[in-house]
Formats: structure tokens, sequence, C-alpha cells
């Protein structure tokens, strides 16, 4: 399956568990979710994201449940890893996504794609949205 059936299939999933999930609604109420242990995803459409030459990003919805994190107290920040074959490619490659949410909710998305066997970077791309324009955040 490619990276983007991937993706969709991930925040189709999270959007129907999202759906009985309460929204969180800014940077604190995220913390405290986290800090009480209780299950936080997020749902993202990175079309509303930026790019950093300020294009908008990627027509990809996606989404993550947050396993592990680690809150600086001014920054949350949290990560995500998979292989895939990318479309038209004939090499697999393994994804890199580090995510960081700012205390006035800006999401920094950094992406680095590197060629397997041997791990050679590939890419790197850097997406900025933020809570309400391109990122939402549950918890159940």
């Amino acid at each position: 399956m490619s990276l983007h059936a991937r993706r969709f299939c991930a925040a189709m999933a999270l959007c129907g568990a999202a759906a009985q999930a309460e929204p969180l609604a800014g940077f604190q109420d995220i913390a405290n979710a986290l800090a009480r242990g209780g299950r936080v995803t997020v749902a993202l459409d990175l079309a509303r994201c930026q790019r950093g030459s300020g294009q908008p990003g990627p027509a990809i919805r996606a989404g993550l449940a947050l396993t592990s994190y680690m809150n600086f107290g001014a920054r949350i920040v949290f990560s995500d890893s998979h292989f895939t074959l990318p479309p038209a490619q004939t090499r697999p490659v393994v994804e890199f996504v580090r995510y960081e949410l700012d205390v006035q909710g800006g999401l920094a998305l950094t992406s680095t794609e590197f060629e397997l066997p041997g791990y050679v970077q590939r890419q790197k791309r850097v997406l900025r949205c933020s809570l309400g324009r391109g990122a939402a955040f549950f918890a159940s």
C-alpha cells in the first residue's frame, strides 16, 4: 500500500475514533490530557499547512495516536516512523516524522526520508500547521 493510501486509511480510522473523542482546544488542554495518561490523537490536513516556501502543503490527510511524547514546558515533541514504497519508486524508504507543538498552537512537522537498505537521505520536508488550521487534537 502506498504512503498516501496508508495515511488516508489512518486518518479515516482516526476520524471515526475522533467522532467519539473530546476535541482539545489548546496547548494546555493537550498537555493535561497527556499528563493524565489518556489517549491523545491528532488529525492532520496537510493541505491547510504551509511548506517552508510559504506554499500550501500536499493534499494529504493523516492521523496519529501519540504513544510517546516529551513535554518541555513550552513545547510538546513526538515522532513517528514508518516504511513505505513511494509511487513510481522501486526501492523502499523509511520516513521519520518529528512533530513539535508550541504554546501558541503552532505545529511544525519535519519529515526525513531515507532510501533502504543503506539509509541514504532522500529528502527532507518541513511543514507548519496550527491548531484549527491543519491540526486537530482529540482525547478519549
